[in-house]
């Protein structure tokens, strides 16, 4: 990926990929099922195509859509590893390390039922009808959670697999309207959309008045017996609606341009207009005023009735009563008046025109002077709106506010390909590539992009390669226009340990201030391809990258861990009342990383014919070394390269023979083990290393029908052959799933069947 901004544009700092278009003539079907061996993470797939040709081969029209579904996993608990309830916790026992990974971990301050939990009063549940009981609190307890005891985990409540459903729709004409001058356009359209429950709400912060109707009379005199007006409560709301989230994402693109040739010389001129429309609601979430109205219940003074405090200042308040003591006593009727469903709706248009060319210069005696070149104007806004309850940032979650934003890209870029040897002794070539991109954004001026690479063949068999780039990323619109969105998260204030972790309001947003990130990157490669050995290629590639002023967003609590570190900028996002307790933290992405990673990427490739039928066997290893992945910042140098998430080695490995209607492939995908957090110490985390793993698909397909005119092939495959269970990597206290999704799989073995016809 090395010059890649230079080369595709200017936010290529990781690297592009090349999507390819065909053009279809005639019909085309393909269709899927999918379904794990739990029964679940159903799964179906259409796909039609269609294609044609007229006016003698100059016009071409094509066009594909295809259909998608998956049910997901709904419920954690269909899988025996997740429903280990594992989090990674403080250990409190006074000796060994200062984390652990535990499972069967529960709420310390929350039940179901509602659980006093501070004072004198501290492990008093509350229960429906109006008893109460004693709490039993398990092992290792903490200020948010503890091994066994009564209670239960959140995470019970999470989502497997998200489920989703997809449409897609491409359409692409062209007509020659010579030979030299060629028209095209192209239209697609994607839909996108997800419903998954959330979790149940939670309150481990109440304040519960002595005088509260609902309060069984036992308390009421436990509490005057103790002098005490209040206390602190906490529960978990399984008797509420959970969280919804509801997403939708629509995208239209439409391209119209025309393309060309003059002798040695190519070009190409379009213009793109796109728009995506994003559509989410958070249902079920919770009004906070109205919740903390409502739990506030006491006995009007003239009628005896049940009635909210606020009722009697605010008669016309619509406040309906909701005892708060016991699962099941909150009626449907106060639970409707405090939840209401959130919306916001986002509008991203994206508007391009672009021109360029390429041809030969002249000829020098190892060959001819190649160049390309061109330009291109691109405008990004996004406008925004969402309720008038989040408006006002009355829902306890979210309360995404009404946002506009836009800026506009002129970029220029030229590239030269120059052969320097050809055929001589020790280089039967010697090629030299340079890119040079300008790249002028309205928000953050202009930015350079470069690559200088080197390409060398000693003999025919060896070719070796070289780069040097600096590449850049510009911060994208909802980067540098976020408006502002409520988060609460449970955070340890270490001037402030005594409170536990309480509840504390992240407010999430964007930051106009900031500033591209700039990468250079170098890469040195070697590519072997013996003539002695047909149908065998072999390369390896070193590359290291190191990017300055790296766009990221830092969790709210390691703010708070750096602020009291000495970090002081960090100190600027936190917000503290007249107690020195935090009120709020703004958490937002900001410049302030150095990352620098270097490894090896290995490719082995062997292709030979087999005397069996026209077949043929292909074997494949994709194998990646990751060095270091260093990032540094006020803190200093963290190197996470051989961390669970980011382990040293990787590598995938398949094999593909086909023999007359067969085709059998199989492919490993292994994983390498590492440190759980490289940041601690040995020591200070149980368990302190992450295994290897190893997962093994499968498939194969049957040319049922295999002639000229129309083609029909059966394919069936099955992933995770051993169904190899992850290992629990939580990365917090609350984290869903337990493990890591982008490495490990999460749904075990999963079977499909399927075809593909062609007329």
């Amino acid at each position: 990926a090395g010059g890649a901004s230079a080369a595709y544009g200017s936010d290529a700092v990781s690297g592009v990929v090349n999507i390819i278009t065909r053009h279809v003539d005639g019909f085309e079907a393909s269709g899927q099922y999918g379904l794990s061996e739990h029964g679940d993470s159903e799964e179906y797939r259409l796909g039609l195509a269609f294609g044609t040709k007229g006016f003698s081969n100059r016009l071409r029209f094509s066009v594909a859509g295809e259909i998608t579904e998956n049910k997901g996993i709904p419920d954690h608990r269909d899988r025996d590893w997740a429903a280990v309830q594992a989090y990674l916790i403080p250990n409190t026992s006074g000796s060994g390390p200062a984390e652990i990974i535990a499972t069967d971990v529960h709420s310390s301050v929350a039940s179901e039922n509602g659980l006093i939990n501070a004072g004198p009063l501290r492990g008093i549940e509350l229960l429906a009808g109006g008893g109460y009981r004693n709490f039993v609190y398990g092992t290792n307890v903490g200020p948010q959670y503890m091994v066994g005891g009564d209670g239960r985990s959140l995470q019970l409540d999470a989502t497997l697999q998200v489920p989703v459903e997809r449409q897609n729709l491409y359409s692409i004409l062209e007509f020659d309207f010579s030979e030299a001058v060629t028209g095209f356009a192209e239209l697609s359209y994607a839909r996108a959309r997800s419903v998954q429950d959330l979790y149940y709400k939670s309150d481990t912060n109440l304040t519960i008045q002595a005088d509260n109707a609902y309060l069984p009379e036992a308390v009421r005199q436990l509490l005057v017996d103790n002098v005490q007006t209040s206390f602190r409560f906490g529960r978990l709301h399984t008797d509420f609606d959970p969280y919804v989230t509801d997403l939708e994402t629509e995208t239209q693109r439409t391209v119209v341009g025309l393309r060309g040739n003059h002798g040695v010389w190519s070009w190409d001129a379009y213009y793109q207009a796109g728009r995506t429309d994003y559509y989410g609601y958070l249902r079920n979430n919770r009004i906070q005023a109205r919740f903390l109205q409502a739990i506030d219940v006491v006995d009007h003074p003239v009628s005896g009735d049940l009635v909210c405090r606020s009722t009697l200042t605010n008669p016309s308040n619509g406040c309906v009563p909701l005892n708060i003591f016991g699962s099941g006593s909150p009626s449907d009727q106060a639970k409707a008046w405090i939840q209401a469903d959130q919306w916001q709706v986002n509008h991203i248009d994206q508007n391009v025109a672009a021109f360029s060319a390429s041809g030969e210069l002249f000829n020098l005696p190892a060959g001819a002077v190649s160049v390309a070149f061109g330009a291109e104007y691109r405008e990004e806004k996004i406008v925004s709106q969402s309720d008038a309850i989040s408006q006002a940032g009355g829902f306890t979650q979210g309360n995404p506010k009404a946002m506009k934003g836009a800026y506009h890209v002129r970029e220029a870029f030229a590239e030269l390909g120059v052969p320097l040897l050809r055929d001589q002794r020790f280089a039967r070539s010697l090629d030299l590539n340079l890119a040079y991109r300008a790249t002028d954004y309205s928000t953050s001026g202009q930015v350079d992009s470069w690559k200088v690479g080197l390409t060398w063949d000693p003999v025919d068999d060896l070719r070796l390669r070289a780069t040097r780039s600096r590449d850049v990323r510009a911060p994208n619109l909802n980067e540098l226009f976020a408006a502002s969105l409520l988060q609460r998260w449970p955070l340890l204030d270490p001037l402030n340990p005594d409170r536990g972790s309480p509840t504390t309001f992240v407010y999430v947003l964007g930051n106009r201030d900031l500033q591209p990130e700039e990468a250079d990157t170098t890469t040195f490669g070697v590519v072997f391809q013996p003539s002695f050995l047909s149908g065998f290629r072999a390369s390896v590639d070193y590359y290291s990258i190191e990017i300055d002023k790296a766009i990221t967003t830092i969790t709210p609590q390691e703010i708070i861990n750096r602020c009291v570190a000495g970090a002081d900028e960090f100190c600027n996002y936190i917000y503290r009342d007249s107690d020195g307790f935090i009120s709020h933290i703004n958490n937002l992405p900001v410049n302030v990383n150095q990352i620098e990673t270097s490894g090896v990427d290995t490719e082995l490739l062997y292709r030979t014919p087999l005397n069996i039928r026209d077949g043929h066997l292909t074997l494949r290893l994709l194998l990646n070394y990751r060095d270091k992945l260093i990032t540094t910042d006020s803190k200093g140098p963290v190197d996470r390269a051989g961390d669970a998430a980011s382990p040293h080695w990787t590598w995938t490995a398949s094999s593909s023979l086909k023999r007359g209607p067969f085709d059998w492939h199989v492919e490993g995908r292994y994983v390498g083990g590492g440190d759980y957090d490289s940041t601690k110490v040995v020591g200070a985390l149980d368990p302190y290393t992450v295994d290897d793993y190893f997962y093994l698909n499968t498939s194969v397909q049957y040319a049922l029908i295999n002639e000229d005119s129309r083609q029909l092939k059966l394919i069936a495959s099955i992933k995770n052959v051993f169904d190899a269970d992850p290992p629990l990597v939580p990365s917090g206290t609350d984290s869903r799933p337990i493990t890591n999704g982008a490495l490990y799989d999460l749904v075990g073995r999963k079977f499909t069947i399927g075809f593909k016809y062609t007329r």
